[in-house]
């Protein structure tokens, strides 16, 4: 049996199995064994052949003097009761008195051993029974006899709150929830004023998701028992659940304050306040608790990560910063140094965001996989950020910034289809026809032009370099001529431009094709010079004109 049963229940089972089956001064007798009101621990004595008086005597008066001794106190009434034993070996109440106090005291061993002994002598008694289930709970063991003592004891008393109690912990560490709520809820209707079962059913019904129902039950255990730390704490979680966050604040600040120095409720707690406060908005009141935790919690990594968390979510990301980096100093949290770097790449800050992140890159867990990642993903931000930065200026510089960008683009990417394109161009501009050819080899060469469109862009301009002269150069000494008045010289420049134009439309016009991409290309090329050619016309007719209106 898991040790979980005894985490909620140890304290009630020694408290009600104890003074239920032990007060009898308290309890009322009957003639009938078998009657499930009357004190078992009446039944008990019954059994042990009748006891003498002085059986009785010494026995109450032994457990008396163990729950209020100190713990020498509670040895030395130890001793007595052993030696009692050896000299009465057939009183079956020494054994059970000596198994519920070393319960208590430890060994646990002896414990079940005396209980044991105890149940032979009163085999239908429910008290020695579930004394000796509460002892192997909290061992962690006999699954099977734990299974046969619980069962016999509801058989016996099938109202006994205890026996209820205590079976539904056992279902719901089987996982068996519905069964662990039918008992727990039967013990609360037999005995409505426990504190303890409340707040076991209450435990229950959040893992089942009902936290108002739990809250209801964990309302009436904190009416009853103030004072008891886990149902305040189980209160702040059903509070939690039900969206009243400050309300449960205030259970988990109330928890942790009955519980100072109770590492158990510590435990439970944790962070728990902290997080309440900051869903609630007490933002202030929730840092004070996140560095507190980080202070004495043997968890600082959780207090680290969510304070720094908080202030990121409140925008105070230098603070952050500052927890993280404590974080990754400290205790050398990789996630603290990724967190770190995301608020920097956020900040558009990659410089230090690479530097945080070269710290961990190096890790082959996943953190160092996402270092990896994000190392890469800023590069290529980089990369572009330059890349568009050069493109601006290639598009919109000067000439000579132009060509700047474009060349430090090329430096980048030998086969950058914009650079090398702009650069062919620019060429084209200042009449470089060398220059030009090369660029469409490395055109070709990167995969951006066909060997067909390569071979056509070149013989192009190396017919106008067999010429001497590109058709940039005649078009600027054309403009020179006409905005000088200069029409004759500017009609045989005009002339010049239109022989050659017409000689390449000749050129397309008979072009052989193989393909549908050359025959698209051709159509495309002997429109174009179509075109050229009747703009060429209409501007000579212009010049003639004005040549005839200056008289020239």
């Amino acid at each position: 049996m898991p040790r979980i049963f005894l985490i909620g229940f140890i304290v009630f089972f020694q408290i009600f199995a104890l003074t239920e089956s032990l007060s009898a001064k308290s309890r009322s007798s009957s003639k009938s064994s078998d009657n499930s009101s009357t004190s078992t621990e009446k039944k008990k004595k019954r059994e042990i052949r009748k006891p003498s008086e002085n059986s009785e005597k010494f026995l109450e008066s032994s457990w008396s003097a163990f729950e209020t001794g100190t713990p020498s106190e509670k040895k030395e009434t130890i001793k007595k009761v052993k030696s009692w034993i050896r000299a009465h070996p057939d009183d079956g109440g020494g054994y059970y008195y000596l198994g519920i106090m070393l319960a208590e005291t430890g060994p646990s061993s002896e414990a079940i051993q005396n209980l044991h002994t105890a149940l032979s002598y009163f085999p239908n008694s429910p008290d020695v029974m579930l004394k000796l289930a509460e002892v192997l709970i909290s061992e962690g063991e006999g699954e099977e006899e734990l299974a046969g003592l619980l069962d016999k004891a509801l058989s016996i008393q099938p109202n006994n709150p205890a026996a209820l109690s205590m079976s539904g912990m056992r279902a719901l560490a089987t996982g068996n929830k519905k069964a662990a709520f039918d008992f727990l809820n039967k013990a609360v209707e037999q005995d409505p004023e426990n504190p303890n079962t409340l707040r076991e059913l209450g435990r229950l019904l959040i893992d089942m998701g009902n936290p108002k129902d739990a809250y209801d039950n964990l309302r009436k255990a904190i009416l009853l028992d103030d004072s008891d730390p886990e149902s305040h704490w189980l209160a702040g979680k059903a509070l939690e659940i039900l969206g009243k966050v400050s309300e449960s604040a205030d259970e988990f600040a109330k928890a942790k304050k009955l519980g100072r120095n109770d590492l158990h409720v510590e435990g439970l707690v944790g962070y728990d306040l902290a997080r309440s406060l900051s869903q609630a908005g007490r933002n202030d009141e929730a840092i004070k608790e996140y560095r507190k935790m980080i202070r004495t919690s043997t968890d600082p990594k959780t207090g680290y990560l969510e304070l720094g968390a908080l202030f990121e979510g409140i925008g105070k990301s230098e603070k952050a910063l500052d927890i993280y980096q404590k974080a990754f100093e400290k205790l050398k949290l990789p996630e603290a140094a990724f967190h770190t770097a995301e608020i920097y790449r956020n900040d558009r800050d990659n410089a230090n965001a690479l530097e945080w992140l070269g710290k961990i890159s190096t890790r082959r867990d996943e953190w160092g996989e996402k270092a990896r990642k994000e190392i890469t993903e800023i590069k290529q931000e980089n990369d572009q950020s330059r890349h568009d930065k050069l493109m601006e200026a290639a598009v919109n510089g000067p000439d000579d910034t132009k060509e700047r960008a474009l060349k430090a683009l090329l430096m980048k990417d030998k086969t950058d289809k914009e650079a090398l394109l702009g650069l062919k161009e620019l060429a084209i501009e200042k009449g470089d026809l060398g220059a030009a050819i090369w660029y469409i080899k490395e055109l070709k060469k990167a995969g951006h032009l066909t060997e067909w469109e390569a071979d056509s862009q070149t013989n192009d301009l190396m017919s106008k370099q067999e010429q001497g002269e590109d058709i940039a150069k005649f078009e600027s000494r054309l403009d020179d001529f006409q905005n000088h008045g200069e029409y004759d010289k500017a009609l045989l420049e005009l002339g010049k431009i239109k022989a050659r134009t017409e000689s390449t439309y000749e050129y397309w016009k008979h072009f052989s094709t193989k393909s549908p991409e050359e025959r698209e290309y051709k159509k495309k090329m002997t429109n174009f010079y179509k075109e050229k050619i009747k703009e060429l016309t209409a501007r000579g007719k212009q010049i003639r004109e004005a040549k005839k209106w200056h008289g020239k």
